[in-house]
């Protein structure tokens, strides 16, 4: 269960993320000239993840109980970012020495334990192949702590935020394709479906605080 208290930091299911070329036998991310260490292709892969990002919270964050976990205050990825180190974003680039390319990688910090994790990287990774194909640029990084700076700070930045509940999210997934094309159109639909219905079987137990976590989650999450 993501977020099993109201008040604790939560539990997140960090994805790390490379790609290689065995024919080559050489690390795509990998460049010893870039930011990070990192190629202008993984800078793309980046690109289409922050592009996606929102829709992929349905697959990826795929429960009411999610959207508790993110919130500002716990280290939980709620900004649309990119840096290296940074904890705030949503892309972490992990720090290794540049002579091992193998290494080079990147954590995408939003999927937590509840999702399904063949449904997450096929998603995940037809974003971020999405961002090499298209040449989706992801800006510049953030490498400044995102959870100290203001709304405006972050709108200058062009800093977004992740869906704040799993309705959200689904909204988010009518305005984007990209879990449709990586699923298939029938598996699509059935899921939607039954988060949908997941969602209206929440709906009489919400809360006035919306991040209050409420003993309709624990059952359905934790004690079931």
């Amino acid at each position: 269960m993501p977020k099993p208290w109201f008040g604790k930091a939560g539990n997140g299911m960090h994805v790390h993320l490379g790609l290689f070329n065995h024919k080559k036998e050489e690390n795509m991310f990998y460049d010893s000239k870039g930011y990070a260490y990192i190629s202008q292709k993984c800078r793309y892969f980046i690109g289409g993840l922050l592009e996606h990002a929102k829709a992929i919270c349905a697959i990826a964050a795929p429960t009411v109980n999610s959207y508790k976990r993110l919130v500002p205050g716990y280290e939980a990825p709620v900004y649309v970012a990119w840096s290296k180190k940074n904890r705030s974003a949503l892309v972490r680039i992990p720090a290794f020495s540049p002579e091992n390319k193998k290494e080079a990688r990147i954590e995408f910090r939003c999927p937590d334990p509840l999702c399904n994790p063949y449904l997450a990287y096929t998603v995940i990774f037809e974003a971020g192949l999405d961002g090499i194909r298209k040449k989706i640029e992801p800006g510049e990084p953030t490498d400044t702590n995102i959870y100290h700076l203001n709304e405006a700070q972050r709108k200058e930045l062009g800093v977004k935020v992740l869906p704040t509940s799993l309705k959200e999210a689904l909204d988010e997934w009518k305005n984007d394709d990209i879990c449709t094309r990586a699923l298939g159109k029938e598996n699509a639909e059935k899921y939607i479906e039954l988060k949908l219905q997941e969602w209206k079987e929440y709906e009489p137990h919400m809360p006035k605080d919306k991040n209050e976590v409420t003993r309709w989650e624990q059952q359905k999450y934790l004690y079931a």
